[in-house]
């Protein structure tokens, strides 16, 4: 895998391909409307939309939405998967070996579809970057190879990216479904309680984990700087909380100084700075603006800008 890994790295960058049929797209969210309107800029039309909650005579800007199972689609269309987050039931290969049960013959993961058919679509999704951007980077992904301790640990990145660089799904290893993501049993904390530093806090769903793991929280501050999630963030505090002993709900990003900064604000955990972006937002240097907090836990997730924001806390 690593010699796959190296050539692909060394090779250059490839044209991309074109679909040879009207496609049906898999799912009617967020990645689904993505796609669909990426096809709309490549001049596609969408044969259809399946989805598992399609309602009978339902349409999507005139494009029918059928389920999964009817029968009045075509099963020689290709089907692109409009899905993609970190949930179970978005499991890639258990929605492909689905659509594969009901005779669809061709299946497009949104990953690959990216990849190869990105015109319309923005330059990164969560984790998904052009093949460009790797290429860009090949010396780093290269020496960071021989930096892992164990052959488990190396075989996760080689195979995750070759998987960024354009090798199907399938080559990656079985996800670990673990509910820890924020306070994982191997990573020792101090002592509760905790002074607890929310740094992209999304819609408040870390505060409701840490309360499922009984985890004691003191005084809590929430940085959030999509106003979509902010105001889901204040109404979950507000139903469910207070969380806290003291708790601060900021509408701001996080960054190495104060400033205002591009933001595409699209109300999802992939809202992130960009220079396309079409909303100027607040960042702030937790070191300008937070004085006696004494935090001893701080998340940051915050969609590749860590470095400017641990800049600004040290």
């Amino acid at each position: 895998m690593i010699h796959r890994l190296m050539g692909m790295l060394d090779s250059p960058r490839t044209a991309q391909s074109k679909l040879n049929a009207a496609p049906i797209i898999y799912g009617i969210g967020n990645t689904g409307r993505k796609i669909h309107q990426a096809l709309k800029v490549q001049g596609i039309t969408p044969a259809a939309f399946i989805d598992r909650s399609a309602r009978a005579g339902q349409d999507l800007e005139g494009i029918p939405v059928y389920l999964p199972d009817t029968p009045l689609t075509d099963r020689k269309s290709p089907v692109i998967i409009g899905v993609f987050n970190r949930d179970k039931d978005a499991y890639t290969p258990a929605i492909a070996e689905h659509l594969n049960e009901l005779g669809y013959l061709s299946v497009i993961d949104f990953e690959t579809f990216f990849q190869k058919h990105h015109t319309g679509l923005p330059e990164s999704i969560f984790w998904l970057a052009r093949p460009e951007f790797h290429l860009s980077h090949s010396t780093e992904i290269k020496d960071a190879c021989d930096i892992w301790a164990d052959p488990r640990s190396r075989e996760i990145y080689i195979t995750q990216m070759l998987h960024r660089m354009g090798e199907v799904f399938t080559i990656l290893p079985e996800p670990d479904w673990g509910d820890a993501q924020y306070d994982p049993e191997d990573v020792p904390l101090l002592p509760a309680p905790y002074n607890f530093m929310d740094i992209g806090a999304y819609d408040g769903d870390t505060l409701e984990s840490l309360r499922r793991r009984n985890k004691v929280l003191n005084k809590v501050v929430c940085f959030e700087p999509d106003m979509r999630n902010f105001r889901k963030l204040a109404e979950r505090v507000s139903r469910n909380g207070p969380f806290a002993r003291e708790i601060q709900l900021i509408p701001a990003a996080v960054g190495d100084v104060c400033q205002t900064l591009n933001f595409t604000a699209d109300g999802t955990e992939a809202a992130s700075f960009s220079a396309a972006g079409s909303v100027s937002v607040p960042a702030v240097s937790i070191d300008s603006v937070s004085y006696g907090f004494e935090p001893n836990y701080i998340k940051l997730d915050i969609e590749g800008h860590e470095e400017s924001a641990l800049k600004g806390l040290r």
